[in-house]
């Protein structure tokens, strides 16, 4: 009985490793799956995300140009000159010190602007 038993006992465990190695094998080969899918996967996304950033960037550098070609075409005559802002300002402010009503916009000016 005890030879039996222990045949049975050696049976089972050697049924039991069979069945834990198929699993882990099964589990292995299902993770290598993922894996590779999951490579797939980043890989479309890295090259989505590479063609977004160009594509971005070009956006980007057609906007700068457009932007400096419009800078160029214009005239630095309209701008006044820095003493002429200051003059301008100064007038204006002496005009309407004391006159500002609510609703009124006002700005500040720093005084080592008017200094300089």
């Amino acid at each position: 009985m005890e030879k039996e038993y222990k045949a049975n006992l050696s049976g089972m465990k050697e049924e039991y490793e069979a069945k834990i190695l198929a699993t882990t094998e099964n589990y292995e080969e299902q993770l290598s799956i993922s894996r590779e899918e999951c490579e797939i996967r980043v890989a479309e996304v890295m090259e989505e995300l590479t063609l977004k950033s160009r594509q971005a960037l070009e956006n980007a550098i057609v906007s700068k140009n457009e932007i400096l070609s419009s800078f160029q075409s214009l005239p630095i005559a309209s701008i006044p000159s820095y003493k002429a802002q200051n003059e301008m300002i100064q007038a204006h402010y002496l005009s309407q010190r004391g006159n500002m009503k609510k609703g009124d916009r006002w700005y500040l000016v720093d005084v080592e602007w008017f200094r300089q």
